[in-house]
């Protein structure tokens, strides 16, 4: 039997007391780990008043804790404007620096002056499937509280790995502990999903993290290391979504590419209003999560969509118009501000497919702060039909050039017009 435990204010406790202040009694959890958990305030220099808040919680006796990158990424992209600061549980509040930070999983490594004091045991195993736990944070900056709900395993069609924990996280939570009925940790609050619905980061991602940070020195340019860790998933993803295989179905009167990755979804319809003169059938497929830089920019979204149009009714210089209306660029709204992007650089060009002749545009911005990622838009449409035409559109957050490449070739290699 594996021994669990987890520190309480006056020390250690076995797992048979944790039973008493764990389980189905919240309210005894809470108080016997609410002194484990922070608020964390980002502060306006000029004002001296928080911009935005989250939670975190002591992870050590040496002042390490933990939160999302998301609650930090504004001081991240203007340490300059802003400083980190903490309020404990009795309202006393302290200075803090960022240690380290992983944008991909969404989490942080924080320091401050709190050394000594009680902290969270990072939990060894997870919970049950269906096995009750508990959520522990500070929402709208109404005080401390505990929230309950149910472990659901791991989603598993996110491309980030992620626990489904049906309990209501609300802001202000993020970056609080997920805990079990004895009180250890078995994963970070991240983000509220809907209704009773919400998302953790596995403990694992936290354990990592740590590990890395406990080895870092001062001076640490975290542009650069979210630079890093974002080229480094980005090389993961893509390599795997290009080495491995297609599955192609029909669509209409092609066959393409279907089902290519477990954390792409797919949705179609017809649009059968008799009002128009032309059909029109689609599908779109997209990624079902993304990485928060900062509140005006994100990354790590794929989608792309199929549509075929056809007519018995339009002419050919009215049904060119028409394909003409379609062959637009997916945005993405990935990134809103010029500090963040270049404007789109793109190339237009006649490829030849499967002996039909297509048209091509390909756009590429690239990310000033975080060099070698692009964000990529690619649109293609078939031009040897009058009455029928199939156009492919594509974008990507976050990619770098050899993957774009690679990418739009096996594509391009998959689209097969059915006689």
């Amino acid at each position: 039997m594996v021994f669990r435990y987890c520190l309480s204010a006056f020390g250690l406790l076995a797992a048979s007391d944790l039973q008493a202040a764990g389980g189905e009694r919240a309210s005894e959890l809470y108080a016997a780990m609410q002194n484990r958990v922070f608020q964390i305030r980002v502060i306006d220099i000029g004002s001296g008043d928080k911009t935005s808040i989250g939670s975190g919680f002591s992870i050590d006796d040496k002042g390490f804790l933990a939160t999302n990158h998301h609650v930090v990424a504004r001081y991240i992209q203007k340490p300059e404007k802003y400083r980190l600061e903490y309020v404990d549980f009795e309202g006393e509040s302290g200075a803090i620096k960022l240690v380290d930070t992983d944008v991909v999983n969404d989490l942080a490594i924080l320091e401050c002056d709190c050394k000594g004091g009680p902290f969270f045991v990072l939990g060894e195993e997870l919970a049950l499937q269906g096995e009750r736990i508990y959520s522990m944070g500070n929402p709208h900056d109404l005080g401390m509280t505990i929230i309950e709900g149910n472990f659901n395993g791991y989603i598993r069609t996110s491309r980030y790995q992620k626990i489904l924990f049906s309990g209501s996280l609300n802001g202000g939570m993020s970056g609080g502990p997920a805990l079990d009925g004895l009180g250890q940790v078995i994963g970070v609050n991240v983000s509220k999903g809907g209704e009773q619905l919400s998302f953790l980061v596995p403990v694992e991602k936290l354990k990592a993290l740590y590990k890395r940070a406990k080895s870092r020195t001062a001076n640490i340019d975290f542009m650069e290391v979210m630079r890093k860790d974002l080229q480094e998933d980005q090389r993961l993803f893509y390599e795997d979504l290009i080495q491995k295989p297609w599955r192609v179905e029909n669509f209409v009167k092609m066959k393409l590419p279907d089902d290519i990755h477990a954390s792409i979804k797919c949705w179609g319809d017809t649009d059968d209003d008799p009002d128009l003169r032309y059909q029109y059938v689609y599908q779109n497929c997209e990624t079902q999560d993304s990485i928060y830089i900062h509140e005006d920019h994100t990354t790590g979204e794929l989608v792309y969509q199929y549509d075929w149009l056809a007519s018995d009714e339009l002419n050919k210089i009215q049904f060119f118009n028409l394909l003409e209306s379609y062959f637009y660029h997916m945005d993405l709204d990935t990134a809103y501000e010029k500090e963040d992007v270049t404007n789109y650089a793109c190339n237009a060009r006649f490829v030849e497919i499967d002996g039909m002749r297509w048209r091509a545009s390909t756009c590429l911005r690239e990310y000033k702060k975080l060099r070698g990622l692009y964000d990529l838009q690619f649109v293609i449409a078939s031009l040897d039909g009058d009455k029928e035409a199939f156009i492919l559109s594509l974008a990507a957050a976050g990619i770098e050039k050899k993957n774009v490449e690679a990418l739009l070739k096996k594509l391009m290699s998959h689209i097969k017009w059915i006689n």
